[in-house]
């Protein structure tokens, strides 16, 4: 063990008022700095510091720093607070620039610092689905209707355009498979057939599921019977969601443990080859969808009113969802 006035590197500490102010006393009692460092656990060298910067100054405190003040300052502050938010794609030498045009004469490295002081953080920009100004109230309206809350509206005002709670259609198309998922149960996972050319509808027609193949094909031989047979059975059940809503969909969030399961399975490190054909895949879609717990597909479920509520918050514009 290293003697009582020996300071290892790696036990560098900072000595505290009280500290100092003891040694001090203490000195002034007609102690040594031997038997000072012995009760304090202060090393002798920094003892002598301290008595020696107090009977030349009169404080036991560090004298201030000298070197060049910093340069953020708080109306660089909020100049780089500006910049950030006017335009967060800016790389660090095109808000530099920016800066500069505005008389503010801070470098990458200053601009850098400022932007983490203020909490900025570097990250890819999220993907989520464009919401114009309708579409963000059709979102807010759907989310009221699932919190049962209602509008006032003086007589005649009913059909203003922020009144309404519009209908609308699915622009889903190119849809390869189907499911629905409910507490403790779900369907397999039904293959959606791609409508041929001859059934095309209009030249913007890309041969997705149509209303009437959904009815013909998933609604009376699948999701009827399914809802019939749940306990208790679901009758009459009407639900439209708004446009490019996926966030107020919990079987989006399905879809995508899906495919990261298929990714886990076919990626390089997996044993299993590349799916060739259309079975192949088809049939590894199928394994892993029932293999997806059904506690995980509750917990979706669950997360729905989160959901709703986060909507209504962000005024029917994007959420974390």
């Amino acid at each position: 063990m290293a003697p009582p006035h020996t300071q290892l590197p790696s036990q560098k500490r900072m000595e505290t008022s009280i500290q100092r102010a003891e040694i001090v006393v203490l000195t002034n009692l007609g102690w040594g700095y031997k038997k000072i460092s012995k009760k304090t656990g202060v090393p002798v060298p920094t003892v002598q510091g301290i008595v020696k910067r107090h009977r030349i100054s009169g404080r036991i405190d560090d004298a201030p720093r000298s070197g060049r003040p910093t340069l953020l300052s708080p109306a660089n502050l909020a100049a780089i607070e500006y910049a950030v938010e006017n335009n967060p794609h800016a790389s660090l030498d095109d808000l530099t620039d920016q800066l500069h045009a505005l008389k503010v004469k801070v470098g990458r490295t200053t601009i850098n610092i400022g932007t983490k002081q203020l909490g900025f953080r570097l990250l890819i920009p999220r993907k989520k689905p464009s919401l114009d100004d309708f579409q963000k109230i059709r979102r807010k309206f759907w989310c009221y209707r699932q919190t049962g809350q209602r509008i006032r509206v003086r007589t005649g005002e009913e059909l203003q355009r922020t009144n309404l709670a519009p209908t609308f259609r699915s622009g889903c198309i190119g849809i390869g498979c189907w499911a629905a998922i409910t507490y403790e149960s779900r369907t397999p996972l039904i293959h959606v057939r791609k409508r041929t050319p001859a059934k095309q509808t209009s030249k913007c027609d890309r041969l997705g599921l149509n209303a009437q193949q959904y009815a013909s094909e998933i609604n009376e031989p699948f999701l009827i019977p399914y809802l019939l047979s749940l306990n208790p059975p679901v009758h009459g059940l009407q639900l439209f969601l708004p446009a490019n809503s996926p966030d107020l969909n919990p079987i989006e969030n399905a879809w995508h443990l899906l495919k990261s399961r298929l990714r886990k399975r076919f990626s390089h490190s997996s044993a299993e080859h590349q799916p060739h054909t259309k079975e192949e895949l088809w049939t590894a879609m199928e394994e892993e969808w029932e293999a997806i717990e059904q506690i995980t597909l509750d917990k979706l479920l669950d997360s729905m009113p989160n959901c709703v509520e986060a909507v209504i918050s962000a005024n029917g514009g994007h959420t974390k969802w």
